[in-house]
């Protein structure tokens, strides 16, 4: 029998950090615990936990960027030392801000127990519904419109940044007056071309995207959820052969916009032979669906956390509110006596 293995992505607040790999060592011995730091932070010593028993640092320097390929290729490259170095059985994605909520004994059961190979959250993009939590806010209900017009927006297109062109453009009134005409024809048509940006993005970006009709026209059904997952080791070797068979499908996202949440999923949803359940088990709380992270978690949802039936709940900020974490510290040490 494999490790349990906690595979955590984490870029600030040491502390918490510190703090959630002592939670697990405490409710999971046995577990093997793989951190990836930001190296581009200072505070994220990696020499605090290099002497832990179980647990390892993996020395990568590819820094995760919000909304491109670089935190997908991060954890590609994590995945891949994992299935290789250790002896793993079941492995949970998580971040440096995410805390166990329930007894990880009965935790670890359940995935062993559960039947499935993989748990991860995802809707198609075709689908005539909102795109789980992660919603663009663009997302069709109940309304006869098939699909996400924003999500095939970001998926089915490959990204060229032509910021550069816009900003040259803006100083000649000919090639202005050119550049704006396209934009406003491309950017409201589901052509060929599309302009868009970046979405939260605090400078002016411009984007020029290229429909790239060959990857989903073969079977292959897109969606899109979070990437935050659980799966077994068939399911993650299976996962990183089909990525290794297929090299165009990292080609394409490496191009598209916010690529986490639907890379693994668009995966693990098409992949013949594996059980998924269409669930992550982590509670996440939204402002509203047009947000671009989740709420942090206070002490006044303590209760709807630990009641919520999930396993792992995020986001939490030591810094914001300390005593949800305290609470939740005590509430797992009661549970695992």
């Amino acid at each position: 029998m494999g490790s349990f293995v906690y595979f955590i992505i984490a870029h600030h607040l040491p502390e918490q950090l510190e703090r959630l790999v002592a939670t697990i060592k405490t409710g999971s011995p046995a577990a093997r615990i793989v951190l990836c730091l930001e190296r581009s932070n200072p505070e994220m010593n990696e020499g605090e936990f290099q002497n832990i028993q179980g647990v390892d640092v993996l020395k990568n320097n590819t820094e995760g960027r919000w909304g491109d390929f670089s935190l997908v290729e991060k954890v590609l490259k994590a995945l891949t030392w994992i299935c290789q170095n250790i002896d793993v059985e079941w492995i949970f994605f998580l971040s440096g801000q995410d805390y166990p909520i329930a007894n990880l004994s009965e935790i670890e059961k359940f995935y062993i127990e559960s039947g499935y190979d993989a748990f991860i959250s995802g809707v198609s993009i075709e689908d005539k519904r909102r795109c789980d939590q992660v919603a663009c806010g663009k997302g069709q209900q109940d309304t006869g419109i098939s699909g996400c017009p924003d999500c095939k927006s970001r998926y089915y297109y490959r990204y060229y940044d032509i910021s550069g062109a816009v900003r040259f453009a803006g100083r000649l009134p000919l090639v202005r007056s050119l550049m704006k005409r396209f934009m406003e024809r491309y950017s409201k048509n589901d052509l060929k071309f599309r302009i868009r940006s970046y979405p939260f993005h605090k400078g002016g970006n411009f984007l020029l995207g290229i429909r790239n009709k060959k990857l989903f026209s073969s079977g292959l059904k897109c969606y899109k959820g979070l990437c935050w997952f659980a799966m077994n080791l068939k399911c993650l070797e299976k996962m990183l052969e089909f990525i290794r068979k297929n090299p165009g499908y990292k080609r394409h996202y490496q191009r598209t916009i916010i690529p986490d949440e639907s890379f693994f999923a668009t995966i693990l949803f098409n992949l013949p032979g594996l059980k998924v359940c269409n669930e992550n088990y982590r509670f996440i709380e939204w402002k509203n669906h047009k947000a671009a992270n989740p709420e942090i978690l206070k002490n006044e949802q303590f209760d709807r956390i630990i009641n919520s039936g999930k396993h792992f709940a995020r986001k939490f900020d030591i810094k914001v509110d300390n005593v949800v974490i305290n609470r939740l510290f005590e509430y797992i040490q009661k549970e695992q006596h």
